[in-house]
């Protein structure tokens, strides 16, 4: 199984929509399950897998308390690396792990001026962009990857309007935010 492991990291590489770290977690979690099944059924041949391995493994990641979305995580990474294998795939119609999120929390009013009074201390050096940023996280929630790679033109303002362009955020997903008055205020001013 290792071998057939080594293949399909070096495809994985080779792919354009997946990072340098998503490559090792998925290559990770592959040798985690060949560890597990080579303790488990020791000479078990990758494409001898059964459904009732893979809900075994499910079940020892749970045992082993890893967070629902690492187990998550896993089961879709052996489902790709099994369907790179010959014969069929033990993890294809495999339950995943309900995970129920808690809604987003937005900073309190105390903690939002705490930033911006911070930022607006910051505006004589800075020339306001650390308050035009900090609005723009409050008012348009973009990732910090994401601002960090926009350009000028994907900033689009007017008095009445603002556009954030996300050309290329998680997932390589391309999405275009509305701002709102506050956030274009603070970029006008700048």
């Amino acid at each position: 199984m290792w071998n057939e492991i080594a293949a399909w990291q070096e495809t994985l590489k080779e792919r354009p929509d997946l990072s340098t770290k998503t490559t090792a977690l998925y290559t990770q979690d592959a040798r985690r399950f060949a560890t597990w099944l080579q303790q488990e059924h020791s000479g078990l041949k990758a494409t001898e897998a059964t459904p009732t391995d893979a809900k075994t493994h499910r079940d020892h990641l749970l045992a082993k308390r890893y967070a629902p979305t690492t187990i998550n995580r896993a089961l879709i990474s052996l489902m790709l690396f099994f369907d790179t294998i010959e014969g069929t795939n033990p993890f294809r119609h495999l339950t995943m792990i309900d995970i129920v999120e808690p809604a987003p929390v937005a900073l309190s009013k105390t903690e939002w001026n705490a930033v911006r009074r911070c930022a607006e201390t910051a505006a004589r050096r800075d020339h306001g962009l650390a308050l035009a940023l900090s609005t723009l996280f409050r008012y348009a929630g973009p990732r910090v990857s994401e601002v960090a790679a926009l350009q000028t033109p994907d900033v689009q303002i007017s008095v009445r309007r603002g556009l954030l362009v996300i050309r290329r955020g998680k997932g390589l997903k391309h999405r275009e935010i509305p701002l709102v008055q506050e956030a274009r205020e603070r970029f006008c001013q700048n």
